[in-house]
């Protein structure tokens, strides 16, 4: 699901895995979200609505993703092609879990930038759009 986030992140065609991965310094709160940033999401109001209400069963300090990557590495440079580092904050899951929302951050020194990623789908065939959210 995260190698799904994060291809859809840097605009990738086919699978991608992070080379980096950091812990994460950010936590998604939904309900402190801009409620214009969230209409232009493909969440609806009952969706944001559940995924809040579960949001503090998944919620977890320093995140970091411990998966077994497998698509091809690829690597996330920003416009210079300098190579950054990847974090995700902890996934949040709806109720029946075929929803998840995630943040992917990138970052390199005095730079970094996150994209808000909705997935939709489960067991193991997740789709994903990702909507940028931050930038320093």
């Amino acid at each position: 699901m995260l190698e799904v986030a994060y291809a859809a992140a840097i605009e990738s065609r086919v699978p991608a895995s992070p080379v980096d991965v950091q812990p994460s310094w950010r936590e998604l709160a939904l309900e402190k979200f801009v409620p214009d940033f969230i209409a232009r999401t493909t969440l609806s109001k009952g969706e944001v609505a559940d995924l809040v209400a579960h949001q503090g069963m998944h919620r977890e300090k320093g995140f970091r993703a411990l998966c077994l990557w497998q698509a091809r590495p690829m690597p996330a440079k920003d416009y210079e092609g300098h190579q950054m580092k990847v974090s995700f904050s902890s996934p949040i899951f709806s109720g029946d879990m075929r929803l998840a929302v995630v943040e992917v951050s990138f970052q390199e020194p005095g730079f970094g930038y996150g994209s808000f990623c909705v997935l939709r789908g489960g067991r193991g065939a997740w789709s994903a759009q990702c909507h940028p959210d931050w930038i320093t």
